[in-house]
């Protein structure tokens, strides 16, 4: 007989008692109490034998058993669930187990709710085993308690974040996209990424924000004193505690949000499209308006080439993302109304006309702040611009074009076009001695405009720009007409509109 109060949790989320009654047994238990016991004695022992070697006072060394476990906790924490999320999801998705959990009456978000919680339960047993340990450390360190309360917080929402996108990783497990097949890598170079850029990053902006805020010295970086002075959108939110939580916890929250929408959207369609397109633009919008915060204050070519960076990777994955394969294209082309309206909305419908209205809606942030602040060069920000918008629309052209073709893994070519067009240009320019200073026109009809620097004073390099976005645009329209023509011969084909097009992987 199972206690009443399991019997509720069960009702609540049954796929969270699933996963807890297949990880919970006795071997598993021991090995996580053990584990976290013996940790925590080899750190006390550690700061004594310290403590008897520097003549530390007794507050200084439980000062340092708290920084220590300060530290230990999110690296600890966010690689072991997001490993043992990835990890158990494709694994499901490979053995086909997780099309029966599809088939539950339960909603999605309730199964992967249960996946979530229950999937890395043995982490967060042993980090519940340190917390005594670690509030002990930060009573006699010293340590305010409003710091601790801020901590575990801003950890459990980092977690639910970070669990969340490893879930959506993991959700490409059976799935070809520009990244190519996921399935054996997708928990080893997640955890990777988490441990040598989430978790480090969810440090250090909370230590530059909100944990600098309690103290003058940063309590988990000795001897240093955090003088930072961050602003988004004229807003302090490195001066004062509650801005800084405030801005940090509705960002996770609306990212998060955000990622459940895609979630629930992959679940039950895992074949499909990874976004909508309406959710493309959503998140284009968001990320340009939370970067334009940052940098409205310092209207420099630095920081309008970081953005352009960011974008350009940003819009490349969305390429990926938003790129439908050949069987969603004859499915649109065959059944679908193809107007105006189902170009910018279907998600079976051909990208690049959703791309260049993602495009659209960068420009419309930079190009005003370009025009309206005081830039030392306003002409060489609106080339690189328009520059990088053509380039990522020859991109989105290609790909799709490759993506409609019957071929085998047309995902691997498609990756290995757009590498290829990434790569090798400026290092066969280099090698032919092609530089941007006497050829600047080949440059920047790459995209390679930023290697021009800041130096647009010679008529050259204007005459070159004209030059490069003639013969881009030119590609541009060969590649849609080419779309438009494969589209055609997918409709009116005598073979090319069949109901399920099994060559198509």
């Amino acid at each position: 007989m199972n206690p009443a109060w399991i019997d509720r949790l069960a009702d609540w989320n049954p796929q969270f008692i699933r996963e807890c009654r297949g990880r919970l047994n006795t071997r598993s238990l021991i090995v996580a109490i053990a584990f976290s016991a013996i940790a925590q004695i080899i750190i006390l022992l550690t700061y004594n034998q310290i403590r008897q070697l520097t003549n530390q006072t007794p507050q200084e060394i439980w000062l340092s058993v708290f920084r220590t476990l300060t530290w230990i906790f999110p690296y600890f924490l966010f690689v072991s669930g997001s490993y043992l999320l990835t990890s158990d999801i494709t694994n499901e998705e490979r053995r086909g187990t997780l099309n029966f959990i599809r088939l539950s009456p339960r909603s999605s978000q309730s199964i992967l709710l249960g996946k979530m919680l229950g999937v890395p339960i043995l982490p967060y047993l042993s980090i519940a085993l340190f917390v005594p340990l670690h509030l002990i450390a930060a009573m006699i360190g010293g340590v305010p308690f409003g710091f601790a309360i801020s901590y575990y917080l801003l950890l459990g929402v980092g977690a639910f974040f970070l669990f969340s996108f490893a879930l959506l990783v993991a959700s490409f497990g059976n799935t070809q996209t520009m990244l190519g097949s996921q399935q054996s890598a997708a928990a080893f170079s997640f955890t990777t990424l988490t441990f040598f850029f989430f978790t480090p990053l969810f440090m250090t902006w909370n230590n530059v924000t909100s944990w600098s805020l309690f103290v003058d010295i940063d309590l988990l970086n000795p001897g240093r004193s955090w003088e930072y002075d961050l602003e988004w959108l004229y807003i302090p939110i490195s001066s004062n505690i509650w801005l800084s939580h405030l801005f940090t916890l509705a960002n996770l929250a609306i990212a998060t949000f955000g990622i459940w929408q895609i979630l629930r959207r992959r679940f039950y369609n895992p074949s499909g499209t990874i976004l909508s397109k309406y959710q493309s633009y959503g998140l284009i919008a968001y990320a340009q308006i939370l970067m334009f915060g940052f940098v409205v204050k310092t209207p420099n070519l630095i920081a309008l080439f970081i953005t352009e960076a960011i974008d350009f990777g940003l819009i490349l994955l969305l390429i990926s993302a938003i790129t439908p394969k050949r069987q969603a294209l004859l499915d649109w082309v065959r059944f679908d109304r193809r107007n105006v309206w189902d170009w910018v909305w279907s998600a079976k419908s051909p990208a690049p006309i959703a791309i260049a209205i993602n495009l659209l809606i960068v420009n419309c942030i930079w190009i005003p702040w370009l025009l309206l602040a005081q830039f030392d060069n306003v002409a060489l920000g609106l080339m690189s611009l328009l520059s990088q918008a053509c380039t990522l629309l020859i991109y989105a052209l290609i790909v799709q074009l490759i993506l409609i073709q019957k071929s085998q893994r047309p995902a691997s070519w498609a990756t290995g076009a757009i590498a290829t067009l990434l790569i090798l240009p400026p290092i066969f320019l280099g090698l032919l001695s092609i530089t941007p200073e006497k050829f600047p026109a080949i440059w920047i009809f790459f995209g390679y405009i930023w290697v021009l620097g800041v130096s647009l004073t010679s008529s050259n390099v204007s005459i070159g720009f004209a030059i490069a976005i003639f013969g881009q645009s030119i590609v541009i329209v060969s590649l849609g007409v080419m779309l438009r023509n494969k589209l055609d011969s997918l409709r009116i084909g005598p073979n090319s509109v069949p109901l399920v097009d099994r060559r198509s992987p």
